[in-house]
């Protein structure tokens, strides 16, 4: 497989200097030993339920990032993955690799206007980095890139988004009050060939950034139907993800014809419904990571109550190994699921990588 691990970052609040832990998951448990079968292609169903899986044993942390920042003052660190890696930073740039082939950390040169949330994702030999400037209305976008060649940060031209002129317009729909739409965050995002990155933000449609030009130009009105980022499987030459309204898995082709005007989403190819689960259940985050050969794992995070007094609210992790295969009868994708696990954290989740 191309990617053997599951990064699974922790926040423990215990003791005087929190942390952050690292726990990295072997994925090849998820998968069936060659030669033996696994379960029958499948859609998935309402009838399975990842809450009847019994919990496995968390391995123990990797590493552990503690806060960069006395208690008393305000600060913040984030993580983002380069391939099987960990790159950490912090609000006053400081930033480390984790390199996860010898287990060590290292000091790398220090990223450029570090910004919380960050989106990031390798094309080719560079790793490219995303966030929205904090504010209401949005005052810009800080994009850079790093080169893992000679490990070099560079300043990159912004998303060309003009948002004060998006809610002067008569017609602006997007409103800025809680739990409603922000028209400024990024609603999905994929590489595309060899050299380009769609953006998509809900109030300007999709744009995209040429990485051999270092151009950006726009795509359309229409936005990305994923939440968050879609993965590129080469095996099937389509991108896989979550869909933005109610997070099940699906798949789109990019490279086929843009939507109609009308149209507001790119559309979909293929939806999977995702299991019925117990109200108790509130997901909170989603992962989905391409392992080669078409192999897919899935990673959910929810936090559960039973709603019993004595016991405290847990997060739980949800991991699932499938592959897809084309059904030669429909030509429609199918699923083959191999295993799935679930692991009862202490502390919150603070990431998936």
């Amino acid at each position: 497989m191309n990617r053997r691990f599951l990064n699974l970052l922790v926040n423990k609040l215990n003791g005087r200097c929190p942390a952050v832990n690292l726990h990295r998951i072997d994925l090849a448990s998820l998968f069936c030993p060659a030669g033996l079968p696994p379960a029958h292609p499948a859609a998935i169903t309402k009838k399975a339920s990842a809450s009847g899986l019994a919990p496995a044993r968390l391995p123990p942390a990797t590493i552990s990032f503690y806060q960069p920042y006395p208690p008393s003052q305000n600060g913040w660190m984030d993580f983002m993955a380069l391939n099987d890696d960990i790159i950490a930073f912090d609000y006053e740039s400081r930033t480390l690799l984790y390199d996860s082939a010898v287990g060590a950390v290292r000091v790398i040169n220090p990223i450029i206007d570090p910004r919380c949330r960050s989106i990031s994702l390798t094309v080719g030999n560079v790793f490219y980095v995303m966030a929205r400037q904090s504010g209401l209305p949005c005052q810009g976008y800080h994009f850079q890139a790093l080169s893992l060649k000679d490990w070099c940060w560079r300043r990159l031209h912004p998303l060309p988004i003009n948002f004060l002129e998006i809610i002067k317009n008569p017609t602006h729909k997007y409103g800025l009050g809680l739990g409603e739409v922000d028209p400024f965050e990024f609603s999905a995002y994929a590489a595309v060939g060899d050299s380009d990155i769609w953006i998509s933000t809900v109030g300007a449609g999709t744009h995209s950034f040429s990485t051999s030009s270092g151009k950006w130009s726009k795509l359309g009105d229409w936005i990305l139907p994923f939440s968050g980022p879609a993965q590129y499987i080469a095996e099937h030459g389509l991108w896989f993800g979550f869909s933005r309204k109610d997070e099940h898995l699906c798949v789109a082709n990019l490279v086929q014809e843009p939507p109609a005007p009308l149209l507001h989403e790119f559309p979909f190819q293929q939806v999977w419904e995702e299991p019925h689960l117990s109200e108790a259940w509130t997901p909170m985050a989603a992962s989905l990571l391409p392992l080669g050969s078409g192999k897919l794992c899935t990673a959910r995070v929810f936090r559960t109550s039973k709603g019993n007094k004595d016991r405290k609210a847990e997060s739980i992790v949800v991991l699932a190994g499938m592959e897809f295969v084309n059904d030669a009868s429909t030509g429609r994708l199918m699923i083959i699921k191999h295993k799935s696990v679930s692991y009862i954290v202490g502390g919150y989740v603070f990431k998936l990588l």
